[in-house]
């Protein structure tokens, strides 16, 4: 098959029509299936050594039989433990999809001539993935690399750099997991992070790398289509982001170090997720007019939304849950259309106020808000398919609801400071799903009376101060002192 020594007289032909490909799960099937290859044969659609799905190791030990060969459309090494090499590879200037998968490689340098990466085997997206290579410290030998659609790093705890990448230009996804990157200076050349008509989901993810400090090396980026950040311990701030405007989606979840985003001005277009210890506001974030989903989740010290919210009219779904320094909704003034609104476990939260040019709101769950007193706030809003109020335990009332007129289906349980229903006077009859129970204070259940004539079987009116029921409760016994 050749010498190991590098081919720099390059044959002006790939030559993919002499033989089709190599899966083996041994050293000897290896070398044998080798030895057929003609000397004119250079190209091959795949090579699968190893076990890709039982995680059966193999006795895999060298790569040298294939060093005639200079293009593969589709490589997956997967549990060979004993391979510390990829020599033999090293002629490979061109690949489509590589996968590398728990092997003792340290380095990539039989990768050292690989230049391109092309159309995979059966269409497949073009890249590498390395994932569980313990003893992998080095990325360098993809050097020659500029375009390519999909970068996976991960379970690579050695590598603390992502040296090697720093001519890469363009590519689609890019995730890097479980490393020991302190930051992104790898990805200094890159321009492009794009959306492609392949079934990757585009973008930068960046999870449980517990040394990055910073994004510094994302300076040439203005846009991406996503960018998420999970558990960065010891992330400090968004700095290398300083010049990208726009992403349509970003999370940030689990990095507890961060308390600022202000070194940043970046609208996102789509969805936004916020989850982190030291937050404090939101300022650095700006959401698009019409956008489909926020989630602030779990931030214990935040206590603004700042200006993030100021120009969005237009979304899907707004979750706030678990923040307990966060005494107001106020920056969600500009809102006009919601589908579902989810308000959780925010401790000193006294009303929705902010929500006022809200007019419609198909799905509403107000729980677990200890401070909550009253649902001011939403008093311009006319139509609610479902209604949960929920363990409430200061809520005192819910007139806020006066202008509602339909409801579909109604959950007002254990708000133990809740003395009257009013604000469900309004509502016209129809076939709802009425359950009212568990509230210990609440005396006045007259408003249901106007919804009765068509509440749902199923419907329910227990164990509240007021002991009547569906069946029982009238206009003389609706209300006690």
């Amino acid at each position: 098959m050749g010498c190991n020594s590098d081919d720099n007289n390059e044959p002006a032909v790939i030559n993919y029509g002499c033989f089709n490909g190599i899966s083996v799960t041994t050293q000897a099937e290896l070398d044998s299936v080798a030895q057929t290859i003609g000397p004119d044969c250079n190209a091959m659609e795949y090579l699968i050594l190893g076990s890709p799905t039982d995680m059966v190791a193999t006795d895999i030990t060298s790569l040298a039989s294939l060093s005639n060969i200079a293009s593969i459309k589709y490589i997956s090494i997967q549990n060979c433990p004993q391979l510390t090499s990829l020599e033999g590879l090293h002629n490979v200037r061109e690949a489509g999809s590589v996968v590398i998968v728990r092997t003792a490689i340290t380095n990539l340098n039989g990768f050292r001539s690989l230049k391109t990466f092309t159309d995979g085997y059966y269409n497949m997206a073009s890249g590498i993935t390395l994932y569980e290579n313990n003893a992998l410290t080095s990325l360098a030998s993809l050097s020659n690399i500029e375009s390519i659609q999909f970068i996976y790093i991960q379970k690579c705890p050695l590598i603390t750099s992502l040296e090697g990448l720093h001519n890469v230009k363009e590519s689609v996804a890019i995730t890097v997991d479980g490393t020991g990157i302190t930051d992104l200076s790898g990805l200094r050349s890159l321009e492009s992070v794009s959306v492609a008509d392949t079934d990757l989901e585009s973008g930068v993810t960046l999870y449980n790398n517990n040394a990055l400090v910073s994004l510094d090396g994302l300076q040439n980026i203005h846009n991406l289509p996503s960018l998420w950040v999970v558990g960065s311990s010891a992330l400090e701030s968004f700095h290398g982001l300083e010049n990208c405007s726009q992403i349509d989606k970003l999370g940030i979840v689990s990095c507890p170090n961060l308390s600022s985003l202000a070194n940043i001005n970046i609208q996102i277009s789509n969805s936004f997720r916020i989850n982190t210890i030291g937050l404090i506001t939101l300022k650095g974030i700006k959401m698009a007019s019409s956008a489909v989903l926020v989630d602030i989740f779990n931030n214990p010290s935040l206590n603004s939304f700042e200006d993030a919210f100021e120009n969005m009219t237009t979304l899907s779904s707004f979750n706030c849950y678990g923040n307990p320094s966060l005494a107001s909704l106020e920056g969600l003034e500009s809102l006009t259309t919601l589908q579902t609104l989810d308000i959780n476990g925010n401790a000193i939260l006294q009303s929705l106020n902010g929500l006022q040019s809200l007019t419609s709101l198909p799905n509403l769950y107000v729980r677990s808000n200890f401070a909550l007193q009253s649902l001011h706030g939403i008093e311009g809003i006319n139509n609610i398919s479902s209604l949960y109020i929920i363990d409430n335990q200061s809520l005192t009332s819910i007139g806020a609801l006066s202008n509602v007129t339909y409801i579909d289906n109604v959950s007002i349980i254990n708000n133990s400071s809740l003395l009257t229903l009013d604000g469900l006077e309004n509502i016209t009859p129809g076939f709802y799903d009425v359950t009212i129970e568990s509230n210990a204070s609440l005396k006045n259940l007259c408003a249901l009376l106007s919804i009765l004539p068509g509440v749902h079987p199923s419907s329910s009116v227990s164990d509240n101060y007021n002991p009547v029921t569906l069946s029982t409760i009238t206009s003389e016994n609706c209300s006690i002192e």
